[in-house]
């Protein structure tokens, strides 16, 4: 578990931010008074200079919250990415990114996916006799990787799915939330 926080410049006259590593402190000009938020494991700006060590770009973002979930996977493990927030505040962006066709605006989501499949090609094409050369190995004969992903929004208690062809519309069916007996809630 990795808690994040990303925020955006604030507007004009709103106040301004102060961090550390792992704590925020917001100072209103209007009221002098000033709030502090703590207990984060990482802290990322995109409005600060590029080189300030807070400063997070989208390959930053990836690498600090993106990576560690690809190491996850390839160690057996099931991850999940949450991104919350108001409307408005970066969410998607963070997760999806912006223009598909510039790679440097990919978000979370298109970068993992795309070091998946890199890694998962090496790890097929790769001599399961040969030494291995990182701590991903190599696959025995005859084994297979099946690739499962979602991207669900929570709106307005409603759930949507990204992926869906008629999402960028707004017209994905909706999707229940179901729940199992022994293990619980879970999005089929």
């Amino acid at each position: 578990r990795i808690v994040t926080c990303e925020f955006q410049t604030p507007a004009e006259g709103s106040g301004k931010q102060d961090i550390s590593k792992t704590q925020l402190v917001l100072l209103q000009p209007a009221t002098g008074r000033s709030s502090e938020f703590a207990g984060f494991d990482t802290l990322l700006d995109s409005s600060v200079d590029p080189d300030d060590p807070f400063h997070c770009n989208q390959r930053t973002c990836y690498e600090r919250l993106g990576l560690p979930l690809l190491k996850q996977v390839f160690r057996g493990y099931s991850t999940s990415l949450f991104a919350y927030g108001q409307t408005g505040s970066g969410k998607t962006t963070s997760v999806m990114g912006g223009s598909v066709r510039e790679t440097e605006q990919w978000g979370i989501i298109p970068r993992l996916l795309e070091d998946l499949f890199i890694r998962l090609r090496e790890l097929e094409e790769r001599d399961p006799r040969a030494a291995p050369r990182d701590s991903h190995g190599s696959f025995p004969p005859g084994t297979s990787a099946v690739v499962k992903c979602s991207v669900i929004e929570v709106y307005n208690e409603r759930l949507r799915d990204l992926l869906h062809p008629a999402a960028a519309g707004g017209g994905a069916p909706k999707i229940d939330v179901r729940c199992h007996p022994q293990l619980g809630n879970y999005v089929p």
